[in-house]
């Protein structure tokens, strides 16, 4: 089997085995059952050896389980504690229920081209740290008023529309009236 594993040492290959059959054991046919899992806890440096795709793997595996077998549970936290590279995964069942974490956050771009495409008479002006400015546009008149969109007043040309991003929320406010931009 090794001449089919390039750069494995026999070492490493036994290693992954023992892992395999524990984490067989634990989630086997006979196994604790993923449904029961509430939180995982291993050290940070076997976190790090994770690689991109195997984190990834790991969300889709647990989103998977946790759909399919109609659990309301939408995530396994993970606690990371001190220890040295060698030790040994621990899993704690515990029976008490816990909510679940967002799993999209927003950021503030999502946010500015949200608000874009839902009012088409905005065009961005510039943006700043947590700050977006937006100006009005009125294509059928050359006039220096703006019809707003938040408040249906009009608007000198100078005065413009302010986007704030704050903590996963977005909200825009002309001079007279203030939206919130839901995700």
């Amino acid at each position: 089997m090794l001449e089919h594993l390039a750069g494995v040492t026999p070492v490493a290959l036994r290693i992954k085995t023992l892992r395999a059959k524990k984490i067989h054991k634990l989630f086997g046919e006979n196994g604790v059952g993923i449904d029961k899992i509430k939180c995982v806890n291993c050290n940070a440096n076997e976190i790090s050896k994770l690689t991109n795709e195997q984190i990834q793997n790991i969300i889709d595996q647990v989103t998977l389980k946790t759909i399919f077998s109609g659990n309301d549970q939408s995530h396994v936290p993970l606690k990371i504690t001190n220890g040295n590279a060698f030790s040994k995964l621990k899993v704690n069942v515990s029976t008490t229920s816990r909510s679940p974490i967002p799993r999209t956050t927003y950021d503030q771009s999502y946010f500015r081209n949200k608000t874009l495409g839902q009012y088409s008479n905005l065009y961005k002006e510039f943006s700043s740290e947590n700050f977006d400015y937006y100006g009005i546009t009125d294509k059928t008149s050359c006039d220096p008023k703006r019809t707003c969109p938040l408040c249906s007043l009009d608007h000198d040309d100078e005065e413009s529309i302010e986007g704030r991003y704050k903590a996963g929320s977005y909200f825009i406010k002309c001079e007279q009236h203030e939206i919130e931009i839901i995700a």
